[in-house]
């Protein structure tokens, strides 16, 4: 029988793999839909983009250094360090008290999403036969659509019902599981 992605020894794996991503995904796509409500309440509709752009520089630059930190020593470094600092980033953003912090807070954000994705290639090219790889990196592009259809209107409701913060804080809280089922591969 064929290898497949979500049975046997690969569940574990595609799982973790999975939940990272669509975890990065939901912060990136509420991030944006917060951003207004965060602008407005830190009086800083003038520094509105380089929340955005830290967020991108600090993932461009992480993903270079991922790469070849993975290619010396392979991707669990990268993957763990990447998560470490996205969570960080989550948490300091979350209670930024100006957007001069939230703009760090991104950038650590930005650190850890750009070396996470890069370890997650690396991993499902190292881990995965050659026959499920092209599956698997389908599912990473598809780990993106659920995020895309509710993370808007969970953002949205968060920011506007309770507090723009619990947009960073709910991503640490649910990074552990998925981290703990990539760390044996």
């Amino acid at each position: 029988e064929q290898p497949r992605l979500l049975f046997g020894q690969w569940r574990p794996l595609t799982v973790g793999i999975l939940s990272v991503m669509t975890l990065a995904a939901f912060e990136a796509i509420a991030t944006a839909t917060a951003m207004p409500v965060v602008a407005r309440e830190l009086d800083a509709l003038s520094a509105y983009t380089w929340a955005f752009n830290a967020y991108i520089v600090a993932s461009l630059l992480a993903m270079v250094i991922a790469g070849l930190r993975c290619d010396a020593t392979g991707p669990r470094g990268p993957i763990v360090a990447g998560i470490a600092a996205f969570a960080i980033g989550s948490v300091v953003a979350g209670a930024a008290p100006s957007m001069l912090v939230l703009i760090v807070g991104r950038a650590g954000q930005g650190i850890g999403s750009g070396a996470v994705i890069v370890g997650l290639y690396v991993l499902i090219a190292r881990a995965y036969p050659e026959s499920l790889r092209p599956k698997a990196f389908s599912a990473l592009a598809a780990a993106w659509v659920l995020p895309s259809l509710i993370g808007p209107l969970v953002a949205g409701w968060l920011a506007d019902s309770l507090s723009w913060r619990l947009v960073f804080w709910v991503v640490p809280i649910f990074v552990i599981p998925p981290l703990l089922l990539l760390l044996p591969h």
